[in-house]
Order: C-alpha cells, then sequence, then structure tokens
C-alpha cells in the first residue's frame, strides 16, 4: 500500500500542521508515505515540489509526480483538485479537513466578514460561490473525508466523514508558580475572540499574554505559569489544540461552549469552566484567577487524549 500525501506551504503554525506532522510522523512506521511538497515530514520520503497555499493558485499546480504509482492520494490541506484524477486512475482519495473547506459550511453564510484585512474579505465575498462550487464537487468525489471531532463530522455530514480525533501534542510536564495572569492563545483574527479576551482580562485586572509567534516551548511554559488560557472563539471550533494543551498542562480553559470544545472537556475538571455566553465567560474567568487551578486536570487530559492510530489507518487505507 503506497500513499502520497500532497501537502502544500502550510503559512501558520496552527493545530491543522501540527497534527499533520504528528499523524504522517506515525504514518509512515506503518505504510509506505511519500509526501510531495515544499517542506518534509520526517521520517517520511520527500519530493521537494513548490505548492502554493492560495487557494487558486494551489489549484491550477499539479505536482511533478506519477499518481499512478500509488495506492491512496492523501488530502491534509486544500489539494482537492487532484481528486477527479486521482478517481480516474483508481486510487482511493482522502481529504483529513482541520478545519471548514468553505465559508458556507461553516453554518454562517457571511463568515467571510471575519477575515482579518480588507483585501481578504474583498476576496472571500467575490469567490465564496465559485469556491464553495468547486469545493463542494470535488469532496464529494473523496472516498473518506476525515473530520476531527464529532462536532465537526456533523457540519460535514453531507460527505463521507470519518471520525478520527487528533493525536494528542507532545506537551512536557512543567512544575512552576502561577502568575496572576491569563494567556490568549490565537492571533488578531476577529472571529477568535481576541478582544473579549482583552476585555475580560482587563475587567478583572489581570495580566494578558498572547502567544502568538512563540516558539512552542516558550509557549507551553506561558500556559503552564498561567492562572487560565482566555479561548473566546466566535466560531464552532473544529478541534482546539490550545484547550487539549492547556489542559494537559493542568491550566484551565476558559472557553465558550461552541464547536468541539465541549467535547474536549467532557469528563473533566474544565467542564465547570465552560461558559455559553459573556457573562458566564467573565464568571469563570474570575473562578480560575481566585482559585487554585483543578488538581486533577493534567492527569485526567493525558489520560482522557491518545493516538489513535489504528483508526486513522483504515480511514487512510480502507
Amino acid at each position: 500500500m503506497r500513499v502520497l500525501a500532497v501537502v502544500e506551504d502550510w503559512p501558520d503554525r496552527g493545530g491543522g500542521l501540527l497534527a499533520t506532522e504528528l499523524w504522517l510522523k506515525a504514518a509512515c512506521k506503518e505504510v509506505e508515505v511519500v509526501v510531495v511538497g515544499p517542506r518534509p515530514f520526517p521520517p517520511c520520503p520527500h519530493l521537494p515540489h513548490p505548492l502554493p497555499h492560495q487557494r487558486p493558485k494551489l489549484w491550477l499546480t499539479r505536482p511533478r509526480v506519477d499518481l499512478a504509482k500509488f495506492d491512496v492520494l492523501y488530502i491534509p490541506r486544500y489539494a482537492y483538485h487532484l481528486i477527479p484524477t486521482a478517481k480516474r486512475l483508481g486510487l482511493r482519495a482522502v481529504v483529513h479537513l482541520h478545519g471548514y473547506p468553505t465559508y458556507l459550511s461553516t453554518g454562517q453564510p457571511h463568515e467571510w466578514r471575519y477575515e482579518a484585512t480588507t483585501a481578504k474579505r474583498l476576496y472571500a465575498a467575490a469567490a465564496a460561490k465559485a469556491v464553495e462550487a468547486l469545493t463542494d464537487r470535488w469532496l464529494r468525489q473523496a472516498d473518506a473525508v476525515i473530520c476531527v471531532s464529532r462536532a465537526h463530522c456533523a457540519r460535514l455530514e453531507k460527505y463521507r466523514t470519518v471520525y478520527v480525533p487528533n493525536p494528542p501534542p507532545p506537551v512536557p510536564q512543567i512544575s512552576a508558580p502561577r502568575a496572576r495572569r491569563f494567556v490568549y492563545p490565537w492571533g488578531p483574527r476577529p472571529f477568535k475572540g481576541p478582544h473579549i479576551a482583552k476585555a475580560v482580562a482587563k475587567a478583572l485586572g489581570a495580566e494578558l499574554v498572547e502567544t502568538g509567534g512563540l516558539p512552542r516551548g516558550e509557549y507551553y511554559y506561558a500556559v503552564a505559569t498561567s492562572k487560565a488560557l482566555l479561548a473566546p472563539a466566535l466560531w464552532d471550533e473544529p478541534y482546539g489544540y490550545a484547550v487539549v494543551e492547556a489542559m494537559m498542562l493542568g491550566t484551565p480553559p476558559v472557553a465558550f461552549a461552541r464547536g468541539a470544545i465541549p467535547e474536549l472537556v467532557e469528563g473533566t475538571e474544565a467542564e465547570a469552566y465552560l461558559a455559553h455566553n459573556l457573562a458566564e465567560f467573565a464568571k469563570a474567568a474570575k473562578k480560575a484567577l481566585e482559585e487554585p487551578p483543578p488538581p486533577k486536570l493534567a492527569k485526567q487530559a493525558r489520560e482522557k487524549f491518545r493516538v489513535e492510530l489504528d483508526r486513522f489507518l483504515k480511514a487512510l487505507t480502507g
């Protein structure tokens, strides 16, 4: 069984890239996986090829590789345009979604208004319908569309979805005093709620550390030495590595009960910090600031989140 993973340029260091690194590292030890794209994913063999991350440019690009030599085409990001060719050649086509493929699939038809810059908003508004139609047509041809949470799968139920939870990140155990502060893990994109995190921290008289761009080791230390992680996402998070990492470090995540977040905290002490509105969010943040951290949270999280490699390989190879 030979698998070709097509991974284009990935400009951010978000959860999708982390999950792809972890899955490919594990899968390469079990099946033959070759990665084509601009960056390697050790220990998999790598075929260097420039693949832009912007979808219109990407969809006009064909990697210089003979698909007929493979049994499975694996797409962990946006290279959906290769699915029809793969199907004509008799390959199994597997798409691994770490987000939502289009704006409308979020359940919010005007999600493009959440884009950070005017140029991106104009492009998204103009291209939304065409992108929707192309993406939908290609994804319907895929043999499997891997989704990363049950809530994520529910949004994408019109495709051949397979639920495979993300593997846990390699979070170290850190024991250090906690400062009277919060940490905010995401960047400035409005749908991630940075304005809410800043307002709540200011109202409670606490420092807010924004960790965007920090190396992973420094990020983990910042989370482990803070009273809580503020995760006020205003959309349905498909997964939420920031929440998982905080839990594994024993730091309570204060988050809205949307998307995958309720699944991630279910059965742990982090459930006590789940909010359904802004007032509850502020109350949970105050609780985290004034009380000791939940003593069992780190142990609960490390036991809950496991690598389910068999499930991933079954979805990959059929």
